[in-house]
């Protein structure tokens, strides 16, 4: 268990007695296999349950083990405060036991010891020689939770106050990349003859129109059937309501969850969208293309393949204890999998739009078509394609830059969030204008987070060492493997839950 302020979620405009979120302060996160562990993981279940039911309906059906006569529900009188949990499967076919992963939150060290406590109760057989896992820290019949500070109405009233959400950034490190953009300026228009040229200067208007068509949400990837847990926190009360008494959501609350999912997402995202187009970049350098060719014998794909795998198992590795954002990855990797195939078969069709001096666009298409074709015949060990290396792969082919590649994904995720949140009635189109701008610094701070991980990760380890053998791919799985991480465990607790609700609008 874990002190932790959820300061990633907290503004200091927003009172304690208005958000509920700003009372979490314990953390866990449990993993369970073992000849006892669907007895602990339907224990965890069935308080999952319990827990969520106070707030919202939830489905009769749920449960991801098989009850035990040993389950017991847990006194939720005796907690001193709010208490959440989510439990998530993972497959597991090396092993006789499935195993699962729950993320545990509470108000306090107290309730948290009381709710391990009785989630591991099962262990507490003869097989462990009788003991009762914390149960030496429960020290009274119920838990005692600090008062909350009686509310200012006057300040509530004050209508000059308002919400600094920069503030939300206040934790994160300075981020040391520079703007590759060069401004234009009346002097650097002008023409010989002093008039001003208003010509497109683009040399390469096709990578600029291919950013464009990423991030159209018009583009059928399937991004809006999953909330990011946003769903999940709504049904679970976690935004309060408005104290104007309209029974209206707290806006201030859900822009501070929202921001902080979307510089999460992109924190994580970042390290495999880098891998992925490493991998594309060091396939182009390495793989010939005859023109007007596309005998797949000409390419050797099968050292680039498994390095994606690698890549994409890894990923999986890490996300999989979240089972809703698992699917919700896997969903729009394959989504965005489909897609680009198609986009790239309809362009090498059209062979009259490449020309002698195009014959290297032509070739790089048709490398990206041979590459993602066998992606998708093939397939990965986690049973499909998450979305970030394949992003990276894509774009790479488009000859867009990796932090551009990071940015668009960023943009994309959270554009995805703010229309859950316009769905979900949560805010208005109107505001949602502004939080979408507002979130363009959670998301450059959340790619800066994983940029100075990647940088500051060298391979110094014997070990790393040992894997890297002058190979840039290895040396890029190794930092990945060292800086790939999300920053805010209340979305990672949270998420999980969206499997308990009885009527869902969204996937995940």
């Amino acid at each position: 268990t874990t002190n932790m302020s959820a300061h990633l979620m907290d503004s200091p405009n927003i009172a304690p007695e208005q958000d509920d979120r700003r009372q979490f302060n314990a953390f866990a996160s449990m993993i369970i296999c073992g000849p006892k562990g669907s007895d602990v993981a339907a224990q965890c279940a069935l308080l999952s349950s319990d827990v969520a039911s106070l707030h919202t309906r939830i489905r009769k059906d749920y449960t991801p083990a098989t009850p035990s006569p040993l389950l017991s529900s847990l006194d939720l009188d005796a907690l001193g405060g709010r208490v959440l949990l989510g439990i998530s499967h993972i497959n597991n076919t090396k092993d006789n036991y499935d195993t699962y992963v729950a993320r545990f939150m509470a108000e306090s060290n107290e309730d948290m010891y009381r709710v391990l406590h009785h989630c591991l109760l099962p262990l507490s057989t003869a097989y462990f020689g009788g003991i009762s896992f914390y149960g030496d820290r429960i020290q009274s019949s119920t838990s005692v939770c600090p008062s909350n500070t009686p509310i200012n109405k006057d300040a509530l009233e004050n209508k000059n106050e308002t919400t600094s959400f920069d503030s939300l950034h206040h934790c994160l490190p300075p981020t040391n990349s520079q703007s590759n953009i060069k401004r234009i300026s009346k002097s650097n228009i002008k023409t010989s003859s002093g008039q001003i040229d208003y010509h497109y200067k683009d040399s390469d208007h096709g990578k600029t129109w291919s950013a464009y068509m990423l991030a159209d949400s018009g583009l059928p990837t399937g991004g809006f059937s999953h909330s990011s847990g946003i769903e999940a926190a709504s049904q679970l009360s976690l935004f309060g309501e408005n104290y104007s008494g309209r029974g209206t959501w707290n806006e201030a609350s859900v822009r501070a969850f929202v921001c902080a999912s979307a510089r999460s997402t992109a924190q994580l995202s970042t390290a495999f969208v880098l891998a992925g187009h490493e991998i594309a970049i060091q396939c182009k350098k390495s793989t010939v293309i005859q023109y007007n060719s596309v005998d797949p014998a000409l390419s050797n794909l099968n050292l680039f393949m498994q390095k994606w795998k690698e890549i994409d198992e890894y990923n999986h590795a890490i996300i999989a204890s979240n089972t809703p954002g698992c699917r919700a990855s896997l969903d729009q990797g394959a989504g965005m999998l489909r897609v680009s195939i198609h986009w790239l078969r309809n362009k090498v069709e059209r062979k009259e739009q490449y020309t002698n001096s195009t014959t290297e666009n032509f070739n790089n298409d048709i490398l990206a078509l041979e590459f993602l074709e066998a992606i998708q015949k093939h397939g990965s060990g986690s049973e499909g394609y998450h979305i970030g290396a394949i992003f990276g792969i894509i774009t790479s082919f488009l000859n867009l830059s990796g932090e551009e590649a990071c940015h668009i994904l960023g943009y994309c995720a959270a554009r995805d969030m703010v229309s859950t949140s316009v769905r979900l009635n949560l805010v208005g189109p109107l505001a949602a204008v502004g939080m979408l701008d507002e979130l363009r610094v959670a998301v450059k701070d959340g790619i800066a987070v994983t940029l100075n991980l990647i940088e500051s990760n060298h391979p110094q380890d014997g070990v790393v060492k040992g894997i890297i053998n002058d190979d840039p791919l290895a040396c890029l799985r190794s930092k990945v493997i060292l800086s790939a991480s999300s920053s805010c465990p209340i979305i990672d607790t949270i998420h999980p839950c969206h499997d308990l609700l009885s009527v869902r609008l969204f996937r995940t």
